[in-house]
C-alpha cells in the first residue's frame, strides 16, 4: 500500500514537472516568435529596398556608361576638329607667307631657312627657295647671309658669309626653275652669341634689263635648331645613351638641287624687310627695237 501511494506521488510529481516545463517552453515559444515575426517583417523591407536601390543603381550606371561614350565621341570630335584647325593655320601662314608682296621679289620667295647644331661650333645651314610666278623661267642670282651677334668681348660684330663657311664661300650661285635647296656648313667663333641673320639674294636682270635685290631678317631662334636631348636607356647593369639622328650628313661645300616640280609649303615665316631698289652692277639696257 506504502509502495502504491509513494508511486502515486512520484508520477504526480513527474507529470507536474512536464507540465511545467511545457508551460514554460510554450511562453518562450510565443516569446521568441514575438520578437522573430518584427524582425523577419523588417529584413523582407529591407530586402525591397535593397532591389528598389540596386534597380536604381543600374539604371544610374546605364546612364553613366552612355554619357561617358558621349563625351569620349565629344573629346573625339574635339581633337579631330583641333588637328584641322591647326593645319588649317598653316595653310594659312603658308598662304600669307606666298602671297605677302615683301616675301617675295621677281616670283621667288623663301621657302624656309635653317641652321642646324652640330659639334664645335659648326651648323649647318639650308635654303630653300621657290619660283611662285605663273610664268616661270629660269632664276640665275646669287644668295648670300650675315650673322649678327656678340662676342666673347661682348662686341657687337657682323660676321659675313665669306668669314663663316668652311671654304671661303661668299656667294652662293641660284640657277633654278621650280625650286632649290642649298646645303652648307659655317663655323661661329667661339663664345658668340648670335642675335639674328640677315638673307640677301640678288636676282640677274629680267626680261626688261632690271636686277632686284631682296633682304629678309630672322630672328637666330625663328631659325636654330638644337641638337636634341640624349635618351637614356636603362638597363639592369648600365645605362645606354643614344642620340637620334638629326638629319642626314651636311656637305662641306655649299650644294644646290633644283627641280622640276613645285616645292612643298614653307615652314617659317621671317621678318622680312625688301630693297627692290635695282643694282647698278646688274643694270643692263635694252633697246625694245
Amino acid at each position: 500500500m506504502k509502495k502504491l501511494i509513494r508511486y502515486t506521488w512520484w508520477v504526480m510529481l513527474v507529470g507536474l514537472g512536464l507540465s511545467v516545463g511545457f508551460l514554460t517552453g510554450q511562453k518562450g515559444y510565443q516569446d521568441t516568435t514575438a520578437i522573430i515575426e518584427p524582425l523577419q517583417l523588417n529584413i523582407a523591407a529591407l530586402n525591397e529596398k535593397n532591389n528598389e536601390l540596386s534597380s536604381q543603381l543600374a539604371v544610374k550606371n546605364t546612364a553613366l556608361e552612355t554619357e561617358q561614350v558621349a563625351l569620349a565621341a565629344i573629346t573625339q570630335n574635339l581633337t579631330q576638329s583641333q588637328n584641322e584647325i591647326f593645319e588649317l593655320r598653316k595653310e594659312l601662314a603658308f598662304y600669307q607667307k606666298v602671297l605677302s608682296p615683301e616675301l617675295m621679289v621677281g616670283g621667288v620667295a623663301i621657302d624656309s631657312l635653317n641652321f642646324y647644331a652640330n659639334e664645335n661650333q659648326v651648323l649647318r645651314y639650308r635654303l630653300v627657295l621657290v619660283q611662285l610666278a605663273k610664268e616661270r623661267g629660269v632664276i640665275k642670282g646669287s644668295s648670300t647671309f650675315e650673322i649678327n651677334g656678340v662676342n666673347q668681348q661682348q662686341e657687337t660684330v657682323t660676321l659675313p658669309l665669306a668669314e663663316l663657311s668652311l671654304n671661303k664661300t661668299a656667294d652662293i650661285p641660284l640657277d633654278f626653275t621650280y625650286f632649290q635647296v642649298i646645303e652648307g656648313e659655317i663655323q661661329l667663333p667661339e663664345g658668340m652669341t648670335v642675335a639674328n641673320v640677315k638673307l640677301t639674294i640678288n636676282l640677274d636682270s629680267d626680261n626688261r634689263g632690271k636686277a632686284q635685290s631682296w633682304s629678309a631678317d630672322y630672328l637666330w631662334s625663328e631659325v636654330y635648331v638644337p641638337l636634341p636631348d640624349p635618351v637614356v636607356l636603362p638597363t639592369a647593369d648600365l645605362t645606354v645613351t643614344t642620340m637620334p639622328e638629326v638629319a642626314a650628313e651636311p656637305s662641306i661645300s655649299p650644294s644646290m638641287e633644283s627641280s622640276t616640280e613645285p616645292s612643298g609649303k614653307p615652314t617659317n615665316a621671317p621678318k622680312a624687310e625688301v630693297s627692290a631698289e635695282p643694282q647698278k652692277d646688274a643694270m643692263t639696257t635694252t633697246d625694245p627695237t
